[in-house]
């Protein structure tokens, strides 16, 4: 069919596992260690795709309503994605970006993920690929997509600000989203 197959994994084993079985990218990978990451540059599996917003919200309370205990585990689970997330990053597999948020929750907290992972030490800039020609590498799309060259599909979203040196400028609507290079809102 042309496609490949994405796993939902948190623990270490999951993640060997399904890099053995061939699966081409994991999604979470919150345990990650160096011999999954050298497995998955071994099986040619394509990176991983981590996804901070929701335990970042759930650590934050932003609801008013989380369980103490919730807020504990989430916080917990963020460090241990955070510490995947850069492990992986230095090994050479493919970071993506993924929010895991439903529509409702991304429409409330547009950008969090953005926020989220620069919080954690992620520099604006490889926060910026990680949402733009890294992603569009994991769905074997970076010649179509993911940067703006001649050639290429114009899907853009402009931004009032200077995302490189305030990420918080992804953290509003877009003034104008392109498709296909046209004009589609804004």
């Amino acid at each position: 069919l042309g496609t490949y197959v994405a796993a939902h994994c948190h623990g270490t084993q999951g993640i060997k596992e399904a890099v053995k079985a061939g699966i081409k990218t994991i999604e979470h990978a919150s345990y990650m260690d160096e011999e999954s990451a050298e497995l998955m540059l071994k099986h040619g599996t394509y990176g991983t795709v981590p996804t901070l917003a929701m335990p970042y919200t759930l650590a934050r309370d932003y609801s008013g309503a989380t369980l103490p205990e919730f807020i504990a585990k989430s916080s917990d689970a963020i460090r241990h994605m955070v510490d995947s997330m850069k492990l992986a990053a230095q090994a050479g597999v493919t970071v993506g970006f993924g929010t895991d948020l439903d529509f409702e929750n991304a429409a409330k907290y547009p950008g969090i993920e953005f926020e989220a992972r620069a919080e954690y030490g992620i520099d604006n800039i490889t926060v910026l690929r990680q949402a733009t020609i890294d992603s569009a590498k994991l769905v074997r799309m970076d010649d179509r997509l993911g940067t703006v060259k001649a050639g290429k599909i114009a899907d853009l979203v402009v931004i009032d600000g200077k995302p490189d040196e305030d990420i918080s400028a992804m953290k509003q609507y877009p003034a104008h989203v392109f498709k296909a290079g046209a004009e589609f809102c804004g």
